[in-house]
């Protein structure tokens, strides 16, 4: 048995030896070259134009969430009521 797991490891270390020699080394200094890159110019930063107009626009946008959210709630509530007050005859 302990024949049979020092063959099987010198195999497998055959097979990684054999892996790495088949490596072509000629390539090895070519990852430099990717990594260098000429100057290239960075655009001009957009300046926020108004701040105010963006406020409001924020602000509208919450508002209009906060509504969406206020109104899925009391559907979701409306619902509950129904069917726990008004059927619950129906479902007990």
């Amino acid at each position: 048995a302990v024949g049979e797991i020092d063959s099987k490891c010198f195999c497998i270390f055959g097979m990684v030896q054999h892996i790495f020699t088949r490596i072509d080394l000629s390539t090895a200094g070519r990852g430099v070259e990717l990594l260098q890159r000429d100057a290239v110019e960075m655009p001009e930063p957009i300046p926020i134009k108004d701040h105010e107009k963006e406020n409001r626009l924020v602000n509208k946008r919450l508002l209009a969430c906060a509504l969406l959210v206020i109104g899925i709630t009391c559907a979701l509530v409306g619902r509950m009521y129904f069917l726990q007050v008004v059927q619950y005859d129906y479902h007990s």
